[in-house]
């Protein structure tokens, strides 16, 4: 067994979020830790993954020129793998993914895996993993500028959210939040925000980092798309529970509601 093992993540978070389980799944077969190179451009991601239980040490590092297709170059321009470490696995995309990202990484990154593609797909890979909510009905906000559908979708939501989740937490910068200074953005670090998703009944986010990162953990969420962007299908994530809409939100919202696992709370 090699003693040290680097696996690399040359894109943004969202794509190295739908790439991890890949890397957790060789760790978890191997029964050993590894290590974990980011791109500098994603170093928030950082505190989450180090909190990971195979994960013994990151690197955040350079090479990446592009953000388009995952990050390229997608192995970091390397000429050859660095002697520092026995093996290297990069998870890069080396082409277009036409199929789920995860996927892609599954069959394309030469990762020697035991476990099917199904079998890792359909297991949370981010600690802390989804555990629902207790008591109240908290849910989690996340939107960005680049998808101006989430936040006319977010106005003609909120009375339903407001009405049926509290509390409500944003995930973003305070100047994304669109509707007024009554509600602050909280501009909370990843590993913050995953303890919230851990006990939240839902994550209503766009296409974006937070909602993978609800994936990643198992967490009910509902995805507001952007009718222009490509099919959504390659975001997909390790749960049945996720949602995704790039047309009526507000009705998709209440069938949500209706069939999420706390629905008996909300309609008793």
């Amino acid at each position: 067994m090699p003693s040290r093992v680097l696996f690399t993540f040359p894109g943004k978070i969202g794509d190295a979020l739908h790439q991890w389980p890949i890397a957790r799944q060789w760790a978890e077969e191997n029964d050993t830790q590894i290590e974990v190179g980011l791109s500098a451009k994603i170093q928030p991601l950082a505190g989450l993954l180090l909190k990971q239980p195979y994960v013994s040490r990151l690197h955040l590092l350079p090479g990446i020129t592009s953000d388009d297709v995952g990050g390229q170059p997608w192995d970091f321009g390397w000429k050859a793998d660095k002697k520092e470490w026995d093996e290297v696995f990069h998870l890069g995309f080396r082409d277009f993914p036409r199929e789920g990202l995860m996927r892609h990484v599954y069959e394309r990154a030469g990762v020697p895996l035991k476990a099917s593609f199904e079998d890792v797909w359909s297991q949370p890979s981010i600690e802390p993993f989804w555990v629902g909510p207790v008591g109240n009905l908290p849910c989690v906000l996340h939107g960005n500028k680049a998808r101006p559908s989430y936040y006319k979708a977010l106005v003609k939501c909120l009375p339903v959210i407001s009405k049926t989740f509290d509390p409500l937490c944003w995930a973003g910068s305070a100047d994304e939040w669109p509707l007024g200074a009554d509600f602050k953005g909280n501009g909370l670090p990843l590993e913050t925000v995953a303890e919230h998703i851990a006990h939240c009944a839902l994550v209503f986010a766009a296409s974006s980092s937070i909602a993978a990162l609800a994936g990643a953990q198992g967490a009910p969420c509902l995805r507001i798309g952007e009718p222009h962007l490509i099919p959504q299908a390659i975001w997909d994530n390790p749960t049945s529970m996720q949602y995704q809409t790039s047309g009526d939100a507000l009705a998709e919202l209440k069938r949500v509601i209706r069939e999420a696992p706390w629905q008996a709370k909300v309609l008793a």
